[in-house]
C-alpha cells in the first residue's frame, strides 16, 4: 500500500506539477497579448496626439492668417470709405461747376410767385436744393423777406425730394393731402 499511496503522491505532484505549468504558459501568454495591445494602443494614443498637435497648429496658423485677413479688410473698407468722401466731394464739385436750370418751385404745394422769387434769390433754384434745405433755414428766408404770415414750409423739402427724384404721382398724392403746404 505504501507503493499505491506513494504512486498516487507522485501522480498528484506531476499533475499539480503540469497544470501550474498549463496555467503559467497561459497567463504568460494572456499577458503577452495584453502587452503588445497596450503597446499598440500606446502607438496609437501616440499618433493621435502627434495629428492633434498638428491640427493645433494649423488652427493657430488659421486663425493668425484670419486675424491679418481682418486686418487687410479693415483697411480696405476704410480707404473704400475714403473713396467714397472723395467721389462725393468731387461730385459736389461738378454739380457746383454745373449751371443749374432752375426748376418751377411753384409746382410745390404752398410756394407761390413772390416766395418763389424769394428763395432764388437766397439760391434755391431747384427742387435737390430745395430738398436739402433744413426748414429752420427755409423758415428764415421767408421771415427775413417778410413772408411769414403767407406760408409754412414743413413739407417744402418732402415735396421738393419728390419732385428732385421725378416721382410725379407720388408728389400728386401727397399734395391731395395738403392745403397751402400744410398738413390736413
Amino acid at each position: 500500500m505504501s507503493n499505491n499511496v506513494l504512486g498516487i503522491v507522485v501522480a498528484f505532484a506531476v499533475g499539480l506539477i503540469v497544470g501550474l505549468l498549463i496555467a503559467w504558459f497561459y497567463l504568460r501568454q494572456r499577458i503577452r497579448e495584453h502587452e503588445t495591445n497596450a503597446h499598440s494602443l500606446q502607438i496609437s494614443l501616440n499618433e493621435k496626439e502627434g495629428r492633434l498637435q498638428n491640427l493645433q497648429t494649423r488652427l493657430r496658423e488659421r486663425e493668425a492668417s484670419l486675424e491679418q485677413l481682418r486686418g487687410q479688410a479693415s483697411q480696405k473698407e476704410e480707404s473704400i470709405r475714403d473713396l467714397a468722401a472723395q467721389l462725393e466731394e468731387r461730385d459736389s464739385q461738378i454739380m457746383k461747376m454745373k449751371p443749374h436750370e432752375p426748376d418751377n418751385l411753384r409746382r410745390i404745394e404752398g410756394i407761390g410767385p413772390k416766395i418763389s422769387s424769394v428763395l432764388q434769390a437766397a439760391g434755391i433754384t431747384t427742387f435737390a436744393q430745395l430738398a436739402a434745405t433744413d426748414v429752420s433755414r427755409l423758415k428764415q428766408i421767408i421771415t427775413e423777406a417778410g413772408l411769414a404770415a403767407l406760408a409754412d414750409p414743413s413739407t417744402w423739402p418732402e415735396q421738393a425730394g419728390l419732385a428732385a427724384a421725378g416721382k410725379w404721382d407720388a408728389l400728386g398724392v401727397l399734395q391731395d393731402e395738403l392745403k397751402g403746404g400744410r398738413r390736413m
